[in-house]
């Protein structure tokens, strides 16, 4: 894999595999899941009640499945009934596993925690951690909360789900005083659009303009799939424009004005509570959504969210909203920020 130019990989996904066990899915979704870990390995997930205050996500009732997923199932079988919740899968970790993760570690790949059973992060971030290796990503927080302060610690990079902005900015200030104690300047945006997961609706109100402007100054337009057309004003997000951290801006703009009003996409946003116009230059944002394009390059230099003496990773093409400089009341932007000021972010910043 390593000579086909592959980086950066899950040791498992959705079904237990020779090398993990999976962090489960819930509900119906979870249920369907659960039916192909059947007809892959032979047999369902096996779960316990958790002794430990990590925990997989809870494996629901399914009830009585749908007729064209009910006929996946051999005849004679059901969906097993599990114990109490809160539940971990039974299996970790394998030996085969912990031999995957020191190879990768060997040639330098980064290594995807999400979709871990809690017994099998645990373990590959005992190995990581005995190795003090930087190299893990979290590219969509399917990982317990919990381990997230172990992951920033080794300076491995987080990115959270593609939730509605109101919970993508709660979820934001939750983890805030974590980033803070490990000077984690960024945050991350994972959008996650698998065909599984739900993507974000539409903020109420949104007023999105099209076309605009992206920061590399590319324009674009609605995203046309067949006789599809996806807006971001009126229906669920994909494809170009189509993500919620410009939606995710405006609310925290609206929860706390503290905060100096940023410039979306070099214009062309207006932002609540201000005459339209009202923008900020990029540069002086408080909070600063930039497209990531490597650990630097000859022309920018290093990318400022990138700590480089503590080794912290960096995800091409990931997208990160980092922290501006310090706002208390009564004060105003001050202009650029300069590395210096990409350390922790302020409390008025996160409120």
């Amino acid at each position: 894999m390593y000579e086909l130019g592959v980086r950066s990989m899950f040791v498992c996904h959705k079904y237990d595999n020779a090398l993990c066990g999976v962090r489960f899915d819930s509900g119906t979704q979870g249920a369907i899941v659960n039916i192909g870990n059947l007809l892959g390995t032979g047999r369902f997930w096996q779960a316990r009640t958790c002794a430990t205050a990590e925990h997989d996500n809870t494996i629901e009732p399914a009830g009585v499945l749908p007729g064209q997923i009910a006929r996946l199932l051999p005849p004679g079988i059901s969906l097993p009934a599990y114990p109490a919740p809160p539940h971990c899968n039974t299996r970790g970790l394998t030996s085969l596993g912990e031999h995957m993760v020191q190879g990768m570690m060997r040639r330098g790949m980064l290594i995807e925690i999400d979709h871990m059973s809690v017994k099998a992060a645990g373990r590959a971030l005992d190995l990581l951690e005995a190795a003090a290796y930087p190299g893990v990503v979290s590219s969509h927080s399917w990982t317990d909360q919990r381990y997230l302060d172990r992951i920033w610690a080794l300076g491995g990079m987080v990115t959270q789900y593609g939730h509605d902005a109101g919970e993508f900015v709660a979820e934001w200030r939750r983890s805030a005083p974590i980033r803070q104690a490990h000077q984690v300047a960024g945050y991350g945006y994972g959008l996650d659009a698998n065909g599984m997961g739900r993507l974000p609706g539409p903020r109420s109100g949104s007023a999105v303009t099209y076309p605009f402007t992206t920061f590399e100054g590319v324009t674009l337009d609605r995203q046309r799939t067949g006789d599809r057309v996806w807006d971001v004003n009126v229906g669920n997000r994909s494809g170009p424009g189509g993500d919620p951290v410009g939606d995710a801006e405006r609310v925290l703009l609206v929860q706390d004005p503290r905060l100096p009003r940023p410039a979306l996409a070099g214009g062309g946003h207006d932002l609540p509570g201000g005459p339209p116009g009202d923008q900020d230059a990029l540069a002086g944002g408080g909070i600063q959504a930039q497209q990531r394009t490597g650990v630097g390059s000859p022309e920018r230099g290093p990318d400022p969210g990138v700590d480089l003496d503590r080794g912290r990773v960096e995800v091409t093409g990931s997208l990160l909203i980092t922290a501006g400089t310090s706002i208390g009341d009564g004060e105003q932007p001050r202009g650029p920020l300069t590395r210096a000021q990409l350390a922790p972010e302020s409390p008025a910043a996160v409120g």
